[in-house]
């Protein structure tokens, strides 16, 4: 579904990766840009140590990627330099209207 077929925002989905237990963090800080359907967990690189890192997955609308993404610039990778990551991948064509209406906080309006 592409959102400008039905007039709605298109949603890209936020991936960040922090040190472990820094998704409190980002979850609370990103609550004003309007992000929802956030999911964490932990994730295991590979290289020395196999580091562990919490990996956060949002739903964005994409005209807020741009402010969202300076303020997690500003908040963690001037702190932890490497050992932060953040980017989106556009969800278009991946679901219908109604999917969209829920994941969105959009509401649904049936009739």
């Amino acid at each position: 579904m592409k959102g400008s077929d039905h007039g709605l925002e298109p949603l890209e989905m936020l991936v960040i990766i922090t040190p472990k237990n820094r998704r409190f963090v980002t979850a609370d800080m990103l609550e004003r840009f309007g992000v929802t359907a956030c999911m964490s967990t932990v994730g295991r690189g590979t290289g020395e140590g196999y580091a562990s890192k919490d990996v956060t997955f949002c739903v964005i609308k994409r005209r807020k990627i741009k402010d969202a993404m300076l303020e997690l610039e500003d908040k963690f990778l001037r702190r932890m330099g490497n050992q932060f990551m953040a980017y989106t991948v556009p969800l278009e064509s991946v679901m219908g209207v109604t999917p969209y209406m829920f994941i969105s906080g959009e509401g649904l309006k049936l009739k």
